[in-house]
């Protein structure tokens, strides 16, 4: 089979594109997490959006519904890291799409307000589409994304589809804007919250904390009918090179506790850890909550994160539809219950603080007896 020759269009070029089979590729080589989306709007006026679910309320599409485009998982995010740096988005039908554009977001320098060039990404958007028909022509472009300008929002091409004697025009805009400008601009694009989502669904999966110093909450919630009680098992880091006031009015040594609703800790209290309360009482159905906080997280070794049915010690725990959400700023780590095996207590997540940073780990391990870091 050989391979397939791609035009390349210069900056503001445009040219007549096939809406059928259209298939978008957003490539690059740098050491950087972008996010390839789509924007449009309608010819009744109805905006939206395909951007991954790891964002807040992010919405991959599907091919066979409106809008008919559908965007690939996240390039290669396996454990909570990017691994490749090809992203895609398919296209199946454009018949109700008057506007699209196409977007590459750097989440990391947009969530923390940072400016950076693209340009230095070595990033382009390969775009190939074709008729049903074989005899008709095969359509591939490429547009190099080489402006110099700073932002965190590349707004590689727009597709006009309003003309239906000429037939969809592709411009390669070539743009970089901040995220506030880019909202103002392009329709759907105030659906975009720059929150990332990490689902954690297999066991032994992890995901890297990227502030530890930010406000951190651990989030136990679920709907069913069962009295859960969350818990938190923990062991401090020992404090290394410690000068003598530190040594002399506060404890040095590794510690290890247990937070739940009858010791519930305190913020301002070393560890800095603290649970809000006890939900779900009487088996109570409905939005059951319960959190733990975390003020310095850094002094942290290890932590279990654990839950307990009150009176049910041979609890499916898959059964109860419950979550566990590792809140941290711009950043946010679930990890469902799905372990299947019979038991009072489930070891949820662990959190591990060593030399390769801080990550949560996906542990669903039920047991009979409580747990322990040992």
């Amino acid at each position: 089979m050989s391979a397939v020759n791609f035009e390349l269009i210069a900056s503001n070029d445009t040219r007549h594109l096939t809406l059928e089979n259209m298939v978008v590729h957003l490539k690059w080589s740098a050491n950087v997490d972008l996010d390839l989306m789509a924007f449009y709007e309608t010819k009744n006026g109805v905006v939206g959006a395909v951007y991954s679910n790891h964002y807040h309320n992010g919405d991959m599409g599907a091919l066979d519904r409106f809008p008919f485009m559908q965007l690939s998982p996240d390039a290669g995010f396996k454990n909570g890291q990017r691994q490749d740096k090809v992203e895609e988005i398919k296209i199946a039908k454009f018949d109700d799409i008057k506007y699209l554009y196409l977007v590459a977001v750097n989440f990391s320098s947009a969530a923390n307000n940072q400016e950076q060039k693209f340009s230095s990404y070595d990033a382009m958007i390969e775009i190939s589409s074709h008729h049903k028909d074989a005899g008709q022509k095969t359509s591939n472009f490429k547009l190099l994304l080489d402006s110099s300008a700073p932002g965190n929002v590349a707004l590689f091409a727009k597709i006009e589809n309003t003309n239906t004697l000429m037939g969809a025009m592709l411009r390669n805009l070539n743009e970089v804007l901040t995220f506030q400008e880019f909202q103002k601009r392009i329709p759907g694009s105030q659906s975009l919250n720059l929150k990332s989502k990490v689902i954690l669904r297999e066991k032994g999966q992890k995901a890297m904390v990227a502030n530890v110093d930010s406000k951190v909450q651990a989030t136990l919630s679920w709907k069913t009918k069962v009295d859960f009680d969350l818990h938190c098992f923990y062991r401090t880091k020992k404090v290394e090179n410690a000068g003598f006031f530190t040594r002399l009015f506060s404890n040095t040594e590794a510690q290890e506790g247990h937070i739940y609703f009858r010791n519930k800790g305190d913020l301002a209290d070393f560890p800095h850890i603290q649970l809000d309360k006890d939900s779900g009482i009487g088996d109570k159905g409905g939005d059951n909550q319960e959190n733990i906080f975390f003020g310095q997280l850094s002094c942290v070794d290890r932590l279990l994160i654990a839950v307990n049915t009150f009176n049910k010690p041979n609890s499916c725990f898959a059964n109860y539809d419950a979550k566990v959400t590792l809140h941290l700023g711009h950043q946010e780590i679930i990890v469902p219950l799905t372990e299947k095996t019979p038991g009072a207590w489930c070891v949820i997540a662990e959190l591990i603080n060593d030399k390769d940073g801080v990550y949560l780990v996906n542990i669903n391990q039920t047991q009979k007896d409580e747990p322990s870091l040992a």
